[in-house]
């Protein structure tokens, strides 16, 4: 259809409502039944005027919806120019004359630089995920460190269940801890070294902890003696470039039928759900997308807004679902009800993309004081932000099918504060339990050829990840070869 210049007759433009209605039935391959569920799941009408088989029939013949049907009846069918899976919320207005078809060239060519930049920042954030990428990022912040005078020391972390025990079997390298000092010239002493000051240091430092992914460590690790001999304070600044729970492209390049995307969401980073969306998309095939990344490379901030964290989970839910991903999110502030009054789980508008499976870690007051004590934060604010968003979670199971949306409990295992391996085995088993959740309530899954991929691309965290769930009745694992 060609640029059209405003509204015309009504009765043309609801006859290309209709017509695009029933041409995208067609094409996605869905029932009149099928989208009145969906509508009155979203727009919640009144009791009386709910959407029916009938009711959508009869639009575009005998009578019109409602302008505000419009935008959830395109993202239902997942309208768009190019046919593929990513609904493009303009294109039911631009074909009933709604808006205009194309911007002016300016308008185009600036949309452009735009998306090419964000797509540059997100080919950073994913292009360092696997093995190679994630040594340059280290190596790249030792170089920029010893360029500007400061010494840098790394230590893998090699961790993962049952280490205090000296459990072996199930050990992967989960990152690496980068320790930085400055040493006075004139007199051969530690300097001070905060924070502010490592992440104003000159921008070749402050691009080299970014792009890696560096989050610094808010306490001086007591084995820190083991390459200095440091009087905790603000001698060293200690940064960790995560392996696990780091940005990572999907290793199947077909989407698990009925599972879109997978989040993964808490109130806190105690919770560790970075690490469990991390695993658990290892496991299905799927890249991990954070939130907290995206949001950092936007805002330009180390430690992203909480407003801009909201932002971005928010578009995910319906709006720009990355496909083939298990995303994670972490916000200690639930937004104001009214236009949030569904978040997170879902977008302001009410809306969801369909596919989208959410498992929620609910921190217990353990976990909440802990965080309290280390973050600001007090812990009451944090257990009255925990209640909010467990109601806000029992409504939408009650709105929709409670499967999929799925309370996880999180705790501080006996034996944390010793080591972080009894941490370890309770993501483990949130990774266990989301592939048995997916296995019995969207599946039967076939990994096998994933598995394969994962092993090849993760050799230093695949195989402990694979044999600890086989080793623990995970349907669709098989333990690979030791």
């Amino acid at each position: 259809m060609g640029r059209r210049t405003g509204l015309q007759k009504d009765g043309e433009v609801w006859a290309v409502f209709r017509a695009e209605l029933t041409r995208w039935l067609r094409v996605r391959g869905e029932s009149r039944a099928a989208l009145a569920d969906y509508l009155n799941a979203v727009l919640a009408p009144p009791v009386g005027k709910a959407f029916t088989e009938d009711k959508i029939s009869a639009w575009g013949r005998t009578t019109t919806p409602s302008l505000t049907v419009l935008g959830p009846v395109g993202r239902f069918l997942r309208m768009n120019d190019e046919g593929d899976e990513e609904y493009d919320p303009t294109y039911l207005l631009r074909r009933m004359g709604m808006l205009e078809d194309l911007p002016d060239q300016s308008q185009a060519v600036e949309l452009a630089y735009r998306i090419q930049k964000l797509m540059t920042r997100l080919e950073r954030l994913t292009d360092r995920e696997r093995g190679r990428g994630r040594s340059e990022g280290t190596t790249q912040v030792v170089r920029a460190a010893l360029a500007r005078g400061i010494g840098a020391a790394v230590h893998p972390a090699v961790e993962g269940p049952g280490m205090e025990q000296g459990d072996e079997d199930y050990l992967m390298h989960v990152g690496d801890r980068i320790d930085l000092r400055r040493v006075s010239v004139r007199t051969g002493e530690l300097e001070e070294l905060t924070r502010e000051e490592v992440w104003a240091h000159g921008q070749e430092l402050r691009e080299a902890l970014r792009s890696a992914g560096a989050v610094q460590t808010r306490s001086v690790n007591p084995n820190v003696r083991r390459w200095f001999n440091v009087v905790p304070g603000n001698q060293l600044s200690q940064w960790t470039i995560a392996h696990v729970g780091a940005p990572s492209r999907a290793l199947t390049p077909h989407q698990h039928p009925g599972i879109a995307a997978v989040a993964v969401s808490a109130l806190t980073p105690d919770s560790w759900a970075s690490n469990v969306a991390f695993l658990a998309g290892l496991a299905l095939g799927y890249g991990h997308t954070s939130v907290w990344n995206i949001a950092r490379e936007i805002s330009g901030d180390p430690v992203p807004p909480i407003a801009v964290r909201n932002m971005v989970h928010d578009q995910f839910l319906s709006a720009q679902t990355p496909r083939r991903r298990v995303w994670s999110f972490v916000s200690p502030e639930p937004p104001a009800l009214g236009r949030h009054r569904y978040f997170p789980f879902r977008d302001v508008s009410g809306a969801l993309e369909r596919s989208v499976w959410h498992f929620r870690l609910v921190e217990d007051d353990e976990v909440l004081r802990f965080q309290a004590q280390r973050r600001p934060g007090r812990l009451s604010d944090l257990q009255r932000a925990r209640e909010e968003f467990r109601a806000r979670c029992a409504a939408e199971q009650d709105r929709s099918a409670g499967h999929r949306v799925v309370e996880l409990p999180i705790t501080r295992p006996p034996g944390s504060d010793e080591g972080r391996g009894p941490m370890w085995t309770q993501t483990f088993e949130c990774v266990r339990a989301i592939l048995v959740h997916l296995q019995e309530h969207a599946g039967p899954l076939d990994l096998r050829a994933v598995h394969l991929a994962a092993l090849d691309q993760e050799p230093t965290i695949a195989p402990s990840l694979l044999r600890w769930l086989a080793d623990h009745g995970t349907p669709g694992v098989a333990r690979p070869p030791d």
